[in-house]
C-alpha cells in the first residue's frame, strides 16, 4: 500500500491529478482493511485539499483517521487545514483527539503502538515482560516531579474517546470527486 501512496504522490506532483485520485482509489482498494490504507487516505486528503475541494479533503482526513486513529500526520495535517479555513475551534478538537489516541498509544511505550507477538514465541514472555515494565513506568511520574495537571494542557474532559468522535464515511469514488468539493 506505500508504493500506491508514493506513485499517487509523485502523478499529483508531476501534475497529472486525476492520474493521481485513480492511483489513490487503486491503493483503497489493495488494502482496505490494513491500517496502512491510511497513508494513502491521507495523502488523497492533501491533494483535495491543494485542490480547495474541502468537503472532500474532510472525508478522506475522516477515513484517515478511522483505518489509523494513532495517525499522528493525519490528524493534525487535518487540524492544519481547518486552522487555515478559519475554523480554529475544529482545528483545536482535531488537536485534542490526537492528543488523547498518542495518549492511548503511550500505554505501549512511546511511538511503538502495540507490540504484537506470537504467544508461541519462546521470546514472547520476555516482550510481555518488557511491555509489563513500560506501562508500569509510564503510570508513575518521574521522581521530584508533580504529575501533571489540566493547566498544563491535559486534553480536556469532554474528550473521554475516541469513539465518541462521529467518524462515519464512505469510500469515495472518482464521480464524487467532482461533487463534494467546495470553493
Amino acid at each position: 500500500i506505500p508504493a500506491w501512496q508514493a506513485w499517487g504522490v509523485m502523478e499529483y506532483l508531476e501534475g497529472n491529478f486525476d492520474k493521481a485520485r485513480d492511483i489513490f482509489q487503486q491503493g483503497v482498494w489493495a488494502g482496505p482493511q490494513s491500517q496502512d490504507v491510511s497513508k494513502v487516505f491521507q495523502a488523497w486528503a492533501v491533494l483535495e485539499r491543494k485542490e480547495r475541494n474541502y468537503n472532500l479533503a474532510r472525508t478522506l482526513f475522516s477515513c484517515a483517521v478511522k483505518a489509523d486513529p494513532k495517525s499522528e500526520a493525519s490528524w493534525l495535517a487535518w487540524a492544519q487545514m481547518e486552522d487555515d479555513l478559519g475554523l480554529p475551534t475544529r482545528a483545536e478538537e482535531l488537536r485534542g483527539y490526537n492528543d488523547l489516541e498518542q495518549e492511548k498509544a503511550g500505554e505501549f511505550g512511546p511511538n511503538l503502538g502495540p507490540i504484537i507477538i506470537n504467544p508461541d514465541s519462546v521470546l514472547s514472555p520476555l516482550f510481555r515482560g518488557v511491555q509489563n515494565w513500560i506501562k508500569k513506568f509510564s503510570e508513575s511520574p518521574p521522581r521530584g516531579r508533580i504529575a501533571a495537571t489540566p493547566s498544563e494542557g491535559a486534553v480536556p474532559s469532554k474528550l473521554e474517546s475516541f469513539s465518541d468522535f462521529n467518524t462515519e464515511f464512505k469510500i469515495p469514488t472518482m464521480a464524487s470527486n467532482r461533487t463534494m468539493g467546495s470553493s
